[in-house]
Parts: C-alpha cells; sequence; structure tokens
C-alpha cells in the first residue's frame, strides 16, 4: 500500500477487532480513538483504493482520508470491494464501503428493508421503511462532486420500528461510467468530503 497507509482483512464481512489482521502498520492506530475534530482541516493521507497490489498494479481510485482511518478489504468479496474507517468493531462499525467493479446502477444501492437497521451486532433489524430524502439534503439534487467528476447521488432514510433505534441514514455515490460506488452505511461528518476528494485515476 502506498503513502503509508493500514490495508485490514476482513474473515468476514461482520468480523470483529479480534477477527482482523494488519497487513501494513500505522504508528498510533492501535488501541487508539480517533480524534473526530481533526478532520476537514486536520491531519490526513493520500491513499489509493483499493491496494495495487490487488489489481495487478492498476491505481484506480485515490483519496484523501483521516490519518486513523484504514483500507479494508472484506475477504469474501472480490478485491475491488472494500471498506474505509476506523478499524475495530465489525465491519458495518465502517463508514464507507468501495466497490470500484460495481455494474448496477444508483437504486441498486438502495439499502434493503430487510436489513435496514443497522445496530451493535448481528444481524441487522428490518426497517418499517426506506425513504428516499435526497431532494431534502443538502442541495436537494441527486448529483455530487468526486473529484473532477459528477457523481449520481442518493440519500435514504431507514425507520427502525425498534425502541431506542433513530431512524438511520444512508447515502450512496455512483460514477456509472468509472464503475465506481461509494456507499454511506454509517455517518460521520467526514464521509462528504472524503468521497468529494476522491478521484478516478483510470
Amino acid at each position: 500500500m502506498s503513502a503509508g497507509g493500514v490495508f485490514v482483512r476482513l474473515t468476514s464481512s461482520i468480523g470483529a477487532a479480534a477477527a482482523v489482521a494488519l497487513w501494513g502498520t500505522q504508528p498510533g492506530v492501535a488501541g487508539a480513538v480517533p480524534d473526530l475534530d481533526t478532520y476537514p482541516g486536520g491531519p490526513t493521507r493520500t491513499v489509493i483504493i483499493p491496494d495495487p497490489k490487488l489489481t495487478g498494479g492498476v491505481e484506480v481510485l485515490r483519496a484523501e482520508l483521516p490519518e486513523q482511518w484504514a483500507i479494508l478489504e472484506d475477504s469474501e468479496a472480490p478485491a475491488t470491494r472494500g471498506f474505509l474507517g476506523y478499524p475495530a468493531g465489525g465491519s458495518s462499525d465502517l463508514p464507507l464501503r468501495f466497490d470500484v467493479a460495481f455494474e448496477g446502477t444508483i437504486e441498486d444501492l438502495k439499502p434493503p428493508i430487510e436489513t435496514g437497521c443497522y445496530h451493535h451486532g448481528d444481524p441487522p433489524y428490518p426497517a418499517a421503511s426506506i425513504e428516499d430524502v435526497t431532494a431534502k439534503t443538502g442541495d436537494g439534487t441527486g448529483f455530487r462532486k468526486m473529484g473532477d467528476r459528477i457523481a449520481e447521488y442518493r440519500v435514504w432514510q431507514a425507520n427502525c420500528p425498534q425502541e431506542g433505534i433513530n431512524p438511520q441514514v444512508r447515502a450512496a455515490w455512483l460514477l456509472p461510467e468509472d464503475d465506481i460506488a461509494i456507499y454511506q452505511q454509517w455517518p460521520t461528518k467526514f464521509n462528504d468530503a472524503i468521497v468529494a476528494s476522491m478521484q478516478p485515476l483510470r
């Protein structure tokens, strides 16, 4: 991995912290608590997603990540898919998923109602409903910048009937001509800036 990044293999799509093996190391990652006030505007590092070693040397996507975030591979999926985030807990705790060989449409990224409500633990709960709330967020359009390109963009709200679980926001960015999809599975204030920093390289 270039730029001294961290690449972690998740041994299952919902693996626990004890079930990951670090492929590289980053000072301060192990046991650290991410400082949510340092980015945007704080320390970041440039990474290539996914690791070119997994794509035959082809560089697909460049991004700026907070220092303590990692690129993680789901070992049960192709090397073109993975996660971005702080490497602790299961993959559902990680803010962003990526797929750089995505052949579907933006609507294919809509969260399924059967697993719409995440909670810490397995499995997710069914949602009562999934609403498209794109028009009520940001500038209300279905498009966002991704590097020097314009991505299709959607925001959905999963309404959760379980007591104590608030409505959950999911978002997706898609560059259909580049086959690049980014999916927000857990909101943080970093996500929009991180996706906006992503530059396709092919």
